[in-house]
C-alpha cells in the first residue's frame, strides 16, 4: 500500500511531465520556424588567438529538431538540435561533421546562399588537395 507521501509525489510527477509536454507543444512551432532548415556561422580558433589570422568560421546546418528537444532553463525555453558543421582552419585543414547541439550557441544566422558559398570553397579546398 502506497504512503500518503508516495501518492503526492506520484500526482506531482505526473503535473510536471505535463507541463514539460505542454512546453513542448506550444513552443515546438515558434522554434522550428525560427532554427530548423536555417544556417549559422560562429568565429572559431585555437584558443588565445593573437591576430585576426587566427579566426575562422564555423558553418552549422540545423535539420532536425524533436519535440523532445525542448525544454525550460533558467533563461527561458531552449532546445537542442541535429545537422552539421564544416570549417576551414587558419592551417587550411577540413573538418565536416555531424552535429548536435544546443540552439543558444549558434552564432549568427546566415543566408543559405553565404553557407553554400562557403561550402563550395571548402570543397574547392578538398578538391585541390587531390591534386
Amino acid at each position: 500500500m502506497k504512503t500518503e507521501k508516495e501518492k503526492l509525489q506520484e500526482k506531482l510527477n505526473q503535473i510536471e511531465e505535463n507541463e514539460r509536454l505542454a512546453l513542448q507543444e506550444i513552443n515546438y512551432p515558434e522554434i522550428c520556424k525560427k532554427y530548423l532548415g536555417k544556417c549559422f556561422k560562429v568565429r572559431n580558433n585555437y584558443s588565445c588567438p593573437e591576430k585576426a589570422s587566427d579566426y575562422w568560421f564555423l558553418y552549422l546546418k540545423v535539420t532536425e529538431i524533436k519535440k523532445e528537444d525542448i525544454y525550460q532553463t533558467s533563461n527561458g525555453v531552449s532546445a537542442t538540435y541535429s545537422g552539421y558543421s564544416f570549417q576551414t582552419d587558419k592551417y587550411k585543414n577540413v573538418n565536416v561533421r555531424k552535429e548536435n547541439g544546443y540552439i543558444h550557441y549558434l552564432g549568427e544566422e546566415i543566408t543559405q546562399n553565404e553557407f553554400d558559398e562557403a561550402w563550395n570553397k571548402m570543397i574547392n579546398r578538398v578538391n585541390s588537395i587531390k591534386g
